[in-house]
């Protein structure tokens, strides 16, 4: 019995010295020893704080921005939408009925605490360890950032506060006071310059996705095309407190010409080009170049990890997607002949065989159709992994026309654009290499296209 009473209080000594010991290395470690001043003595921490920045760039136009099969496309009028919930955001913006509560504040809080995180990073980048020419190629990329993010705020509100370098404690008072439209547009395209100043024409290898000289130049171009616009370019409807504050009060032809200028600017730098296959079906490139992380249009890119993400939003349910998103037959109507005509201007006749035929609505279209929309008999890749006709018709099985809720098509249509040929939405299929296009040359190409219409009528 001794023995035992001598073992059990030797036992309850060792537990009480192995936890003496471990309050004293505890007592010597600190939860955490994360602050701004550890952060930017690291150069390894410093990168992840700009990564940081980084992460939220592609949000305002992510397809599943309002959460769940929700996204930005919900907002518009080229699609049903799954959700008919009267508080589903599809329902609620295109119904018009937002109250104040409903408003997103997404294009508020999330690009002010980013402005606040590139202002944390101006301020310290200068006292980091890392190199000077990596630390100017930062303070290049942090000042795009900023930019960027001050441009979602001029999209969805117009004039904003603009705090320049400020960074603001949680018990500062905050000045409310919003600037001028033109203010926030200078604004704005001084720090595209400046950053366009101290970045290279590409990143590649591990850098590649970062941003360039030529994303600098390109939102500059998106910039001055919207400032030139009629929304904004002879604001007369603004109420008298919010004068300068909704556009530009007076016209100016000028800013035409300033956007044409921005736009060629982008292409003089030689470094983009529309992503054309020439030895593959009309159309393949603009498919593609979707599908390819790696390429010479795309200016700007979410980045984004090996992903089938699109597939499961937008395959039908025989590909084991959800199907949030139903394109209109005014949006396939759209879709012009491949004579670049629109379809009523183009019908088939004896001397037009390539124009428009309602017998076989699908034939002899722009070779963007195909690959934008599923349509009834269109092929796409099943989960047996062969290549097989999508029927939407009324009574045609899963895929169906049905008019009540679930993911079977109430338009007889899905979307396809985006879509990966060898991939769908079935977890047994391949991953994508898809990142989302921000902006794209193409674009560039456009907005010297409409410049120049305005200023000369061409």
């Amino acid at each position: 019995m001794m023995k035992k009473y001598l073992f059990l209080v030797a036992i309850i000594g060792m537990l009480f010295t192995a936890c003496k010991k471990g309050e004293d290395f505890l007592d010597k470690t600190e939860t955490t020893d994360l602050n701004e001043a550890s952060t930017f003595a690291d150069s390894a921490r410093t990168m992840q704080f700009l990564n940081r920045i980084y992460s939220d760039v592609g949000f305002s136009a992510d397809p599943r921005r309002f959460g769940g099969s929700i996204g930005i496309y919900s907002i518009g009028d080229e699609s049903e939408m799954q959700a008919v919930g009267a508080t589903q955001w599809n329902i609620i913006f295109q119904t018009g009925v937002v109250s104040a509560l409903q408003i997103p504040t997404d294009a508020w809080d999330i690009t002010y605490a980013n402005i606040r995180r590139v202002n944390i990073l101006l301020s310290h980048l200068q006292t980091t360890p890392l190199s000077t020419a990596l630390k100017s190629r930062i303070e290049g990329e942090a000042r795009f950032l900023r930019a960027w993010y001050y441009f979602i705020l001029l999209k969805h509100y117009a004039g904003i506060p603009l705090i320049g370098d400020k960074v603001f404690a949680s018990n500062d008072e905050v000045p409310g006071k919003r600037n001028t439209y033109e203010e926030c547009v200078n604004y704005i395209e001084s720090e595209c310059k400046a950053a366009a100043d101290l970045l290279p024409l590409a990143q590649s290898g591990l850098d590649y996705g970062r941003i360039t000289k030529g994303a600098c130049l390109a939102l500059r171009s998106r910039l001055l095309l919207y400032a030139a616009s009629p929304l904004f370019n002879g604001r007369k409807d603004a109420p008298e407190k919010l004068a300068g504050v909704l556009g530009y009060p007076t016209y100016d032809k000028q800013r035409w010409q300033k956007a044409v200028d921005a736009a060629q600017d982008v292409i003089a730098l030689g470094q983009y080009v529309l992503n054309e296959d020439n030895f593959t079906a009309p159309g393949y490139g603009f498919q593609k170049v979707f599908n390819t992380r790696v390429n010479q249009e795309y200016i700007l890119a979410n980045m984004m990890s090996s992903n089938r993400s699109l597939e499961s939003l937008w395959d039908p349910p025989s590909r084991k997607g959800s199907s949030s998103s139903f394109p209109y037959q005014e949006l396939v109507d759209a879709f012009g002949t491949i004579n670049g005509k629109p379809i009523v201007d183009d019908i088939k006749s004896p001397s037009n065989l390539t124009g428009y035929d309602a017998n076989d609505p699908y034939a002899n279209r722009d070779p963007r159709f195909k690959y934008s929309i599923l349509y009834n008999g269109a092929l796409r890749l099943d989960i047996n992994k062969n290549v097989t006709p999508v029927y939407t018709y009324v009574g045609s099985g899963e895929d169906g026309y049905k008019s009540s809720t679930g993911p079977q098509t109430r338009t007889g249509y899905y979307t396809r654009k985006f879509l990966n040929d060898n991939t769908i939405a079935s977890s047994t299929s391949s991953t994508t290499e898809r990142c989302l296009p921000l902006i794209r040359y193409a674009e560039i190409l456009l907005n010297k296209a409409e410049a120049l219409n305005e200023v000369s009528n061409d």
